[in-house]
């Protein structure tokens, strides 16, 4: 029967560290071989280290994803909750933005901040109760939709009067 150095070196990778260095001995394999045993013992546990680092990384990385889409949904709902708020967009144009956000929030945020004003809460109200009326914003884009050849104060004017004959 012939022996072929892959066989040897087969059974080496699975043999004892004592059946090793028999075997290395027999093969005239120098001193050189406790070197070479101990440097294959690093790199093993080197490579378990490195699996271990990247599992922690991959781990790591899911929680920044997290993280980032959790502070990203938050300053969604507080720049158009504040937009909404401030009568800068329609109720029925949240969608839309939220939408424009998720695709470019900076941008969004600055357009958002410099709109004017669609409603004027303080001359109708913003829904909270009492005297000061509320306006009703989709209610109010059906009516200037009806009415285009009104300019968008007078449309305003109008609806407020139209809205308090309704009711």
């Amino acid at each position: 029967m012939e022996i072929k150095l892959a066989d040897v070196l087969e059974y080496l990778k699975s043999a004892e560290g004592s059946e090793k260095s028999v075997v290395l001995k027999e093969l005239g394999v120098s001193e050189d071989h406790n070197q070479v045993v101990t440097l294959t013992e690093t790199v093993t546990k080197l490579e378990g280290e490195k699996k271990t680092l990247e599992d922690v990384n991959s781990k790591l990385s899911a929680q920044v994803k997290e993280l980032q889409s959790k502070d990203h949904q938050r300053a969604k709902t507080e720049v158009i909750e504040k937009a909404l708020s401030e009568g800068r967009i329609l109720p029925k144009d949240k969608e839309v933005w939220e939408a424009r956000f998720d695709e470019n929030p900076q941008f969004t945020t600055k357009v958002l901040e410099g709109l004017p004003k669609a409603v004027d809460f303080d001359e109708h109200g913003n829904g909270g109760g009492g005297g000061e009326g509320t306006f009703d914003a989709e209610a109010f884009a059906v009516y200037r939709t009806m009415n285009p050849e009104l300019s968008e104060e007078d449309a305003r004017k109008e609806f407020v009067l139209y809205s308090k004959e309704v009711k």
